[in-house]
């Protein structure tokens, strides 16, 4: 069923496309990312390099992204334009999604890059088709899509980029096609995030300060409250204060650590949008995070990050592998308890009560993550010394 609805809007959207006639390339470049915001800032430091690459080549650049993050990245000024995508409208609703194949069919881009590993076949791989650019360049990417869907979006594109490794971290797999376009000199490092955006409500938090970031995309994957709670109840007594963050749907969540804490945290879960969560986490003595966005935000901005990690997909977005260090850039420590398992797709084989985490991130304890937060906290006291010495 759902491939016959694939192969509808498959039609239908060649019928569109045929329709509108195609605008005569000019130099302009699209970009086509529409994954999630943690995707988005693993790849912001080869995005950065890709602008400035094709700006020195007089093209003007065009990153079409997620409406999650658009607005962001716009921010940013990553780009000349930044263009927002309701992928859940673009793939539901057809009227929406007609307005974008035709506006990207008359918008006259020379060359487009689709540089997602596992494309979605009616998301970026339709979004690609529907441009007339003779230049269409994607990584070979893996088989998200079904092998057939797979084979027919291949025939999209002008040029595949090979993937040396169907196993390799998000970060290399970027080095890899930036090299693959001619930018040899690219090497995988961690994200670096330098824009700040502070808010009276932010300015007003006395530090120093944790941030617990309590929610995940899913709710498999959120560390029980109860341990959070213990968490934030030590870090009291060692002086430091404790801010809750997290997105609209983790107020429950926050609600169970905050009674665990007899309320003695500043509850930010749903107030903050992603520049102001970036400068949050810029200023924290440490982040504790589930396995979601916000370890790659905490890791781009030079705070060091904990996070609680489970096997569904370990090895690809975390823990991170880079080629090239930076001094005093901490790369993000995960905690794991390690399960014959991993690698399951979030596909868990053992039982559990509905609404809890998934075994690997249930098992994880307090103590395990204590451990981490105690080596963490010397690096911070270190910076306070210098910084007392120094003035």
């Amino acid at each position: 069923m759902r491939h016959m609805r694939t192969l509808v809007w498959l039609l239908l959207d060649g019928f569109v496309i045929s329709l509108v006639a195609a605008s005569v390339p000019r130099r302009r470049v699209l970009i086509i990312r529409p994954d999630g915001i943690g995707d988005f800032v693993l790849w912001s430091n080869a995005g950065q390099e890709l602008c400035a690459y094709y700006r020195h080549q007089g093209y003007s650049v065009v990153l079409l992204g997620n409406a999650v993050w658009a607005e962001w990245a716009s921010d940013l000024g990553l780009a000349d334009e930044v263009w927002a995508l309701d992928t859940n409208r673009f793939v539901h609703n057809l009227r929406y999604r007609w307005g974008w194949l035709r506006r990207l069919r008359k918008a006259g881009f020379a060359k487009v890059l689709h540089p997602v590993h596992s494309r979605v076949f009616l998301v970026g791989d339709a979004l690609v088709r529907s441009t007339n650019a003779e230049e269409r360049v994607a990584p070979e990417g893996d088989c998200s899509n079904a092998f057939w869907l797979k084979r027919w979006s291949d025939s999209w594109y002008s040029r595949l980029i090979p993937e040396t490794s169907r196993q390799s971290m998000e970060l290399l797999r970027h080095a890899e096609f930036m090299r693959g376009l001619g930018l040899s000199g690219f090497v995988a490092r961690a994200p670096k995030l330098s824009f700040s955006k502070t808010t009276s409500e932010l300015k007003s938090i006395s530090k120093p300060y944790v941030v617990l970031f309590v929610g995940a995309g899913l709710k498999i994957k959120v560390w029980p409250a109860r341990n959070f709670g213990e968490i934030g109840l030590r870090l009291r007594e060692c002086g430091i204060n404790v801010v809750l963050a997290g997105g609209p749907m983790d107020h429950l969540q926050a609600t169970k650590i905050l009674e665990c804490l007899n309320g003695n945290a500043i509850n930010l879960v749903g107030k903050t949008n992603l520049s102001e969560l970036a400068e949050l986490l810029r200023n924290a003595v440490v982040v504790l995070s589930n396995d979601t966005s916000a370890v790659h935000i905490g890791a781009a901005v030079g705070t060091p990050v904990l996070c609680m990690l489970g096997g569904g997909h370990f090895g690809r977005f975390l823990p991170y592998v880079v080629e090239e260090s930076e001094p005093f850039r901490p790369l993000p420590i995960v905690v794991v308890q390690p399960m014959s398992c991993f690698g399951c797709n979030w596909q868990c084989i053992h039982p559990r009560e509905r609404g809890e985490a998934v075994k690997c991130i249930s098992d994880i304890s307090v103590e395990q993550v204590w451990r981490h937060v105690e080596e963490v906290l010397p690096l911070w006291t270190r910076v306070k010394e210098r910084t007392r010495k120094g003035s």
